[in-house]
Formats: structure tokens, sequence, C-alpha cells
């Protein structure tokens, strides 16, 4: 259960973790992912179709089971 948890990421919840939602770590995430974003786009604009990329801000507000 730990791994479902903590590691797998559910889209469902805009590929966090239920830990992260739980947690309040959720937004971290999203900022720290906006920043891997554009550290690839400054090493390979070639792969972004030649504009910076902008990362969703796909913000669950409750998680629920089965809806």
């Amino acid at each position: 259960m730990t791994w479902y948890n903590e590691d797998h990421v559910h889209s469902g919840i805009g590929y966090h973790t239920p830990a992260d939602l739980h947690y309040g770590r959720a937004e971290q995430v999203r900022e720290l992912r906006g920043v891997v974003l554009l550290d690839a786009y400054a090493e390979h604009p070639e792969r972004f179709v030649h504009k910076v990329p902008t990362h969703r801000h796909f913000q669950p507000s409750r998680g629920s089971i089965n809806r």
C-alpha cells in the first residue's frame, strides 16, 4: 500500500500521489515540475516546437474514490 500512496502518480489527481495531496505537497511538486520543464527547454528548445513550455495547473481540490 505504501507504493500506491507514496510513489505511484495518478492521472485523476493531476499525476500526483495521494500522499502529495493529503500532506499538502501538491503545490510544491507542481512548482518543481515547472522548473524542470523550463530547464529542459533551456537545454533543448528544439524539442518544444520553438515556444516556451507551460505546465498545466491542474489543482485537484479534493480526492475521492471511484467517482
